[in-house]
C-alpha cells in the first residue's frame, strides 16, 4: 500500500472511531452498562488517540523536516501515538479501578519510555550493521 493511501485510511479510519467513541459517551448511561461497553470505551480511546497521535505527528514532522525516509517516518509517528495512547489509556483505566497512584502511575509511564527506549536503541543497532 502506498502511503498516500495508507494516511487516508489512517484518517478515515480515526474519524470513525472518534464518532464511535463520542457516540458511546453521549448515549450509554455508565452506571447501567455492561463491562464489554467498557472495555469498547477503553480500546476506542486507545485507537482514537493514537490515530490522532499519529497523524499529526507524521504531519508536523513532514512539513518542518521535509519528506525524505517519508516511510521510516510514518512507522515511528505511528508507533509514538500507539505508546502515548497506551499511558494515557492505562493511566485512565487504573484511575477507573481506583488502583491509581503517583508511584503506580510513574512505574507505568517508565515502562513504557523503556520500551520506547527499546526500539531506538534496536534502530540504531540495525543501521549500523546495514552500513557495514
Amino acid at each position: 500500500m502506498k502511503i498516500k493511501g495508507f494516511l487516508l485510511t489512517s484518517e478515515v479510519l480515526t474519524i470513525i472511531v472518534w464518532a464511535v467513541f463520542f457516540a458511546i459517551i453521549v448515549f450509554i448511561d455508565p452506571y447501567k452498562s455492561a463491562t464489554s461497553i467498557f472495555i469498547l470505551f477503553f480500546a476506542l480511546l486507545f485507537l482514537a488517540l493514537a490515530g490522532s497521535w499519529g497523524l499529526l505527528e507524521f504531519y508536523l514532522v513532514t512539513k518542518y523536516k521535509g519528506f525524505e525516509e517519508i516511510r521510516n517516518r510514518t512507522f515511528n509517528a505511528f508507533r509514538h501515538g500507539i505508546m502515548f495512547s497506551a499511558v494515557a489509556t492505562g493511566l485512565l483505566f487504573m484511575k477507573g479501578a481506583d488502583v491509581l497512584s503517583v508511584w503506580d502511575g510513574v512505574i507505568f509511564m517508565l515502562a513504557i519510555i523503556l520500551f520506547e527506549a527499546y526500539f531506538m536503541t534496536r534502530g540504531t543497532i540495525l543501521n549500523e550493521n546495514k552500513s557495514n
